[in-house]
């Protein structure tokens, strides 16, 4: 039986000025990374470990957390992928969020919320709505959800932008 996982990828404001002031917080399983450690489920931080080694590419400022919850710039083989900051970043790093989605090895739905927003990224492929991009995965991804959801990211890159001037 395959192991349904899910991550969901939580876009908020911050308190700061500047174009760090977004920062996405993933949850895995519903287990937000820094709570890992707290439960008894130690399949939910293998399947966030291994869904960090599966992401294609690195992207600036993403930020690792180990098993206790602590944040640092650098991976290693116990940490997982905690946050990304800023919206140029996490723009970029949704990609990289979808494509380990529907990875073989991985298969997990993804939802990004942003704005009060759900954007149901991944899901099982139903050939009509939600496509694999390789033709193999079983799980596969929302063209129009994902457009969607991207010109929201832009439109708070371009407000951010003027409250700045």
């Amino acid at each position: 039986m395959i192991e349904k996982h899910s991550v969901d990828a939580y876009i908020k404001e911050r308190d700061i000025v500047g174009p760090d002031k977004y920062a996405m917080d993933l949850y895995y399983d519903g287990i937000k990374f820094d709570e890992l450690h707290k439960t008894c489920n130690t399949n939910t931080a293998k399947f966030a470990s291994h869904f960090k080694r599966k992401i294609p590419c690195e992207v600036d400022m993403m930020i690792f957390s180990n098993y206790s919850g602590i944040l640092s710039q650098k991976e290693n083989n116990n940490s997982v992928l905690a946050r990304v900051i800023g919206l140029d970043n996490i723009d970029k790093s949704i990609i990289a969020l979808l494509y380990t989605s529907t990875n073989l090895d991985v298969q997990s739905d993804l939802t990004i919320h942003l704005n009060d927003k759900d954007y149901p990224l991944v899901r099982t492929v139903d050939f009509e709505n939600y496509l694999s991009a390789d033709g193999y995965s079983l799980k596969g991804y929302n063209s129009d959800i994902w457009l969607s959801m991207i010109n929201d990211i832009e439109k708070l890159k371009t407000e951010t932008i003027k409250k700045r001037r």
